[in-house]
């Protein structure tokens, strides 16, 4: 525990200024209630010997004492600073009561200096939340565009998957139609579309083509026709250019009848 010490108290920096010696609890602190000739007294502050610069040691949360400093208070004076300038009253020669207007000017400059180090101190404090705020808000929002571009980036994997299907399944779809080409079938050939009419079954070539000369025992094939299904109507199948085959129907020889026609 630490000992009682007496405490120098003065009103400003200046050499001369009245001091004012107050004894300190034993736990070293020094109660507010004691510095009645200081009214509103809120802080204490002190000259460092080895750099000048100047500290100040505030009351406690409740406000009744001054703690103890770190290393004790030392053989140091300390200014006391109130929160309004004390009037200074003086004895003129007179007897009477005059104001000691460069003491009163002490003060305030005393005041001053230490409102002006308060506002300073919340200025710090208001920029760093801001910078601390605005650097959270600011990985936020990288946080969220990571994620939007992740987002992004699978979206066109899921695209190029989807392109490299359709690819694929174009690919089986013509080699589905190619091999259904090559396939041969027979195709339904009938002198007439009467009912039983009887019905012959050729054999195309690979390629899908019926070849003419197939069909010699219908003495003289000119056309084949057959009914379109949709529309009703009676088309023509394709000769190639030498006119010794016939070229399938858009729709394939499947599921249809094929007229002969013969020439006359």
């Amino acid at each position: 525990m630490a000992e009682a010490h007496s405490v120098r108290l003065v009103r400003s920096f200046d050499e001369g200024s009245q001091v004012y010696i107050f004894e300190t609890e034993e736990d070293g602190s020094l109660l507010v209630e004691r510095l009645a000739v200081f009214p509103g007294a809120h802080s204490l502050q002190y000259r460092r010997a080895d750099t000048g610069e100047i500290l100040s040691i505030h009351k406690d949360a409740t406000g009744t004492f001054f703690p103890r400093p770190l290393f004790g208070w030392l053989d140091r004076s300390y200014v006391v600073v109130c929160n309004q300038p004390e009037a200074v009253q003086i004895r003129g020669n007179n007897g009477g009561a005059g104001f000691d207007e460069a003491a009163a000017r002490r003060l305030l400059e005393e005041f001053r200096r230490d409102l002006t180090n308060k506002i300073e101190i919340e200025n710090l404090k208001l920029r760093v939340l801001v910078f601390f705020t605005n650097s959270e808000l600011k990985r936020s929002l990288t946080n969220v565009e990571n994620k939007l571009l992740g987002v992004e980036t699978k979206l066109d994997k899921v695209e190029n998957n989807l392109r490299s299907v359709e690819t694929k399944l174009d690919k089986v779809e013509e080699i589905a139609i190619a091999d259904k080409r090559i396939q041969p079938v027979y195709v339904r050939l009938v002198k007439s579309l009467d009912e039983g009419s009887d019905i012959f079954g050729i054999q195309t070539e690979m390629d899908g083509s019926l070849l003419i000369q197939n069909l010699d025992f219908f003495n003289g094939v000119y056309a084949l026709q057959y009914k379109h299904q949709a529309t009703g109507t009676f088309r023509f199948v394709r000769k190639d250019p030498t006119e010794t085959k016939f070229y399938p129907p858009p729709s394939g020889w499947e599921d249809k009848e094929f007229l002969v026609v013969q020439a006359a």
